[in-house]
């Protein structure tokens, strides 16, 4: 986080709401600038770069999620490098994994032990698991 008022101020909001319970943040965790992290969000021993949203009841563990991207709702992303600008919408899991720029990753989609390159587009309910997507 920057030294900024603005980023002064997301880290006294984040602060705050991590000592009233409203999120989660464990570990090693770098945040970059301008993040939006919804309530009930869990970030463990992770690299979230600017402009990233995670949102409301997701879970970002062990993982480097690269600028813009977008963490849906109840979606969890675990020991996996995300690209810039990769949306992994509400409910979907992302395991052991490595996601290419300009990605999206459909609801309730499940990608585990897989590499995707950039500018995939992977349709809600996709099950990916141990490939390698060109």
């Amino acid at each position: 986080m920057g030294r900024r008022a603005l980023s002064r101020e997301f880290q006294r909001n984040l602060v705050e709401r991590m000592r009233a319970g409203l999120v989660v943040i464990r570990g090693d965790v770098l945040i970059g600038r301008h993040c939006s992290i919804g309530d009930r969000a869990e970030i463990a021993d992770s690299v979230i770069d600017h402009y990233t949203v995670i949102s409301e009841e997701s879970v970002v563990e062990r993982s480097v999620i690269m600028d813009r991207g977008r963490v849906g709702r109840r979606a969890r992303v675990v020991r996996s490098i995300m690209g810039r600008h990769v949306i992994v919408d509400e409910e979907a899991v992302v395991e052991d994994s490595v996601i290419g720029n300009n990605v999206y990753i459909g609801r309730g989609a499940i990608v585990k032990d897989s590499r995707i390159w950039s500018g995939r587009y992977m349709p809600p309910g996709t099950v990916l698991a141990g490939v390698t997507l060109s």
